[in-house]
């Protein structure tokens, strides 16, 4: 491994992934590769985070909390980092009138458009309902 790559350990769900990246990669890899490992995520679901010594938790949301990442690791010479993986939690409209908006595109923080799985919010299951039509 050169000086100047990090070996990432992502850690979702008790499910580790690990990837080697260098200071020439920027952030929208780093989303590409965990969602690429995790198919229940897409970029705009989830939230990274790392712990360094003496540091606590940080977060990890764009280029810049990126490459301050690769400089900390850097100057710590650290080798490899756990990032955590966590799934942001989406809340749908109480009063939607929409039957299901499994399958739609809906353009998320990043500018692309993705689908989004929304759960009813009284079973918690994804369905051709919602709470106002949801019969459990």
């Amino acid at each position: 491994m050169s000086a100047k790559s990090v070996l990432f350990l992502f850690k979702f769900e008790g499910l580790f992934s690990v990837k080697q990246f260098c200071s020439g990669t920027d952030y929208r890899s780093l989303v590409d590769f965990v969602c690429s490992r995790y198919d229940s995520l897409n970029s705009g679901n989830f939230s990274l985070t790392y712990k360094l010594p003496n540091y606590g938790e940080c977060f990890l949301d764009d280029d810049d909390d990126f490459g301050a990442l690769l400089e900390l690791v850097r100057q710590l010479s650290m080798q490899r980092l756990e990032i955590t993986v966590s799934r942001k939690e989406c809340d749908a409209p109480e009063t939607s009138d929409v039957v299901s908006s499994v399958g739609t595109h809906i353009p998320n923080s990043l500018g692309e458009k993705t689908k989004r799985k929304i759960k009813c919010g009284k079973c918690n299951e994804i369905g051709n309902h919602n709470r106002k039509t949801c019969t459990k």
